[in-house]
């Protein structure tokens, strides 16, 4: 599966401790603003920088960069232009909801949260249901997600797995 990503979303699933079985499972694609944006993060000496720094570490080697025809000061934004212009990827993933909105109206290419790979790790067998909702729980308390709609969408899909 060839999915295109953005700063969010990869931050998530490094913050889940699953961005590497992930990527042996994907094709992951940024966009070079995404690129630029997990290195200005891993600048910081945080929390959120020491994830962006395990990110970089996947980058040109595990995440392919891609240029996009159009450039953007937004990740999201460059994501959905590289879906425009990249016809396989299968989804646009990232965990900013305020984006959500303005990239589907964007692109053609659908867009999921990052905790689709949960769901499509469990499929392929690579990962339990029970692992899930520990990776998942993990996201939720590191990304500060509380109650949000990630989170929740992510329950109901992992429930409709036997």
């Amino acid at each position: 599966m060839k999915i295109i990503t953005d700063t969010s979303a990869l931050l998530s699933l490094a913050a889940g401790d699953i961005l590497d079985l992930a990527l042996e499972s994907i094709d992951c694609i940024i966009p070079l603003r995404v690129k630029e944006e997990v290195k200005g993060i891993s600048l910081n000496n945080t929390f959120e920088g020491n994830l962006a720094k395990k990110v970089l570490s996947y980058i040109n080697q595990e995440i392919e960069v891609i240029e996009t025809n159009h450039s953007s000061n937004e990740g999201e934004v460059e994501c959905a232009y590289l879906a425009n212009q990249i016809k396989e990827a299968e989804l646009v993933i990232t965990d900013d909801t305020k984006a959500l909105e303005k990239l589907e109206k964007m692109c053609d290419t659908k867009i999921r949260f990052s905790t689709i790979v949960l769901y499509a790790l469990c499929l392929q067998g690579k990962i339990t249901k029970d692992r899930a909702r520990t990776v998942l729980e993990r996201m939720r308390v590191k990304r500060d997600w509380k109650d949000n709609i990630i989170f929740e969408q992510a329950i109901l899909l992992l429930d409709t797995i036997k």
